[in-house]
């Protein structure tokens, strides 16, 4: 798992293996298509060149850093519905990001939702669960 998703990161942003310490996988999530995704948790390295990060804009709209403390104040849910299933995701709201790479007008805040909520989701009640 951490092979394909360091993998993908070099792939999408340019953030290469060499540059990320991977501390290990998180519980898999179920998309709403049936199909399974495990993330995968690492450390980036502060000795990063992050003015190196790129983007593959036809995968990635923005990348952009955001504190820990605030993720876990400034979050919230959504509500969904497919067919008679209903069912509610985290979504978090981000005001004090570092923007590394966007190709579109920068925001004043970012919403973070979807697979990428869900993800940070968990990977903060694991990591942070005294302040999450």
């Amino acid at each position: 798992m951490a092979n394909a998703a360091l993998r993908e990161s070099a792939e999408e942003i340019g953030l290469y293996s060499y540059e990320v310490e991977v501390w290990g996988c998180l519980k898999y999530i179920t998309t709403r298509f049936m199909s399974t995704i495990t993330p995968v948790v690492g450390l980036v390295h502060d000795s990063i060149d992050f003015s190196k990060i790129k983007a593959k804009y036809d995968e990635v709209q923005t990348v952009f850093a955001a504190p820990i403390d605030e993720l876990c104040m400034k979050h919230r849910y959504t509500h969904f519905r497919k067919g008679n299933m209903e069912y509610k995701l985290p979504v978090f709201f981000t005001s004090r990001h570092y923007i590394l790479a966007t190709n579109v007008t920068p925001q004043n805040e970012y919403r973070i939702w979807g697979l990428t909520a869900e993800m940070l989701h968990l990977a903060l009640l694991n990591l942070f669960p005294k302040f999450y």
